[in-house]
């Protein structure tokens, strides 16, 4: 997305956010929580395939601690290498919040996993933000994503 798209797009956010709550069109917010749903349930079934039909073509995955991911493709090859090093065995999410504006919208919350990684099991809470598209199809697909742990850093105080 380009500076200005990218610019133009958060602008509008804020200025909409002065305008209405939260959820301000209740069948968007409703369609937005359950397709994070259906995506935390593809990812709980370790399904890269799927988890990629949850995002636009030119979407952009942004993992903590490496480098962004761009492009459906590319997420999903990076799904699948990290379901060959870790095993997903619960991943249950909650949405905070959906702020939609026009056919855009902007969701964060919070989702808890459970996962395998070398036989030793490993619970993470995460906190995420997604920006979502709506489809010409009138569905919405994440343009954007990026998460951190919210667990203190090992060692750290």
């Amino acid at each position: 997305m380009s500076k200005i798209r990218y610019s133009t797009v958060f602008g509008i956010f804020w200025a909409a956010g002065a305008c209405t709550t939260p959820s301000s069109n209740e069948d968007d917010v409703a369609d937005i929580t359950r397709t994070t749903h259906e995506w935390v349930a593809a990812f709980e079934a370790n399904d890269a395939a799927r988890g990629a039909s949850f995002v636009t073509d030119d979407a952009m995955l942004v993992p903590p601690n490496e480098a962004v991911v761009t492009g459906a493709e590319a997420i999903e090859a990076w799904s699948q290498r990290m379901f060959e090093s870790v095993t997903v065995e619960e991943a249950t999410t909650t949405v905070g919040a959906v702020r939609v504006a026009g056919d855009w919208a902007v969701s964060h919350g919070e989702w808890q996993m459970t996962m395998s990684v070398g036989g030793v099991t490993v619970n993470d809470t995460t906190r995420y933000m997604l920006v979502w598209e709506r489809q010409t199809d009138g569905s919405w697909k994440v343009v954007h994503d990026i998460w951190n742990s919210a667990l203190p850093v090992a060692g750290g105080s």
